[in-house]
């Protein structure tokens, strides 16, 4: 038995945006629509810091690119597995802003990751890592649309069902606007509950009103410690971090 800590973060391609609000998107519009190696820099160099601090074993990262932060979160690690968020026929993979649209997991110890993709959905990455022979975490970024958040979710269910393993931990951005409800079925077809306060709001940054970010964990697997971030202001959304016992 051995505890591991995994982190999530949605980073929001490093361009500081903490808001929904549509006045911070035309301020900050060149950070969206240009290169900069400046914010970035400075907001991986933080972040760089609270992995210092937190000390992570997995960390999942989605909205970011293949960017020289990413570089230097990979070299912290020195296992990473990054990847397009897009299916492989996706037109969105030929698109100039979009095509380096990627999630990654990163890793102090190798453990066997596949990279699969859903049916549904223009994001449809999923990061299975095997962390045990009895236990494995799926990685996940869902869709903005809720229908295909259920088609997605049904997907996942049936995933864990072949994979047939012990322990499940289902971790990353669900995309939940609809409150935890939309959950309901993954969790009973997965056997799992949700590990996170759902009080302890990941989204958005500035004024957080909804948990996005979650672990869905087997009902049976001992968790220690689930922790939001919710002084980090490096995006829109905040890290959490999670201790289980596998």
């Amino acid at each position: 038995m051995a505890s591991v800590r995994i982190m999530i973060y949605n980073a929001g391609y490093m361009t500081g945006i903490t808001s929904t609000s549509p006045a911070e998107y035309l301020k900050k519009l060149n950070r969206i629509t240009l290169p900069s190696k400046t914010v970035r820099g400075a907001l991986a160099a933080s972040f760089l810091k609270e992995l210092e601090t937190l000390s992570p074993d997995i960390l999942f990262m989605t909205e970011i690119r293949p960017d020289p932060y990413c570089a230097e979160i990979q070299k912290h690690f020195g296992y990473s597995t990054v990847d397009v968020k897009y299916a492989p026929e996706s037109l969105l993979r030929s698109v100039p802003y979009f095509r380096a649209n990627s999630s990654g997991v990163f890793q102090m110890d190798r453990h066997p990751t596949t990279t699969y993709y859903l049916q549904h959905g223009a994001k449809r990455l999923v990061h299975i890592v095997d962390v045990t022979d009895e236990c494995m975490v799926l990685f996940v970024h869902c869709a903005l649309r809720k229908e295909t958040r259920k088609a997605q979710f049904a997907e996942l269910a049936h995933l864990i069902r072949t994979r047939s393993k012990e322990h499940v931990i289902v971790g990353g951005d669900f995309n939940i606007f609809d409150g935890p409800t939309e959950l309901d079925e993954l969790l009973q077809a997965g056997h799992l509950r949700i590990a996170n306060d759902l009080s302890a709001f990941t989204f958005p940054t500035e004024k957080p009103r909804q948990a996005l970010d979650l672990f869905l964990v087997s009902r049976d697997l001992p968790v220690t410690l689930v922790k939001t971030l919710s002084d980090y202001t490096g995006s829109d959304h905040v890290p959490v971090v999670i201790d289980v016992t596998v």
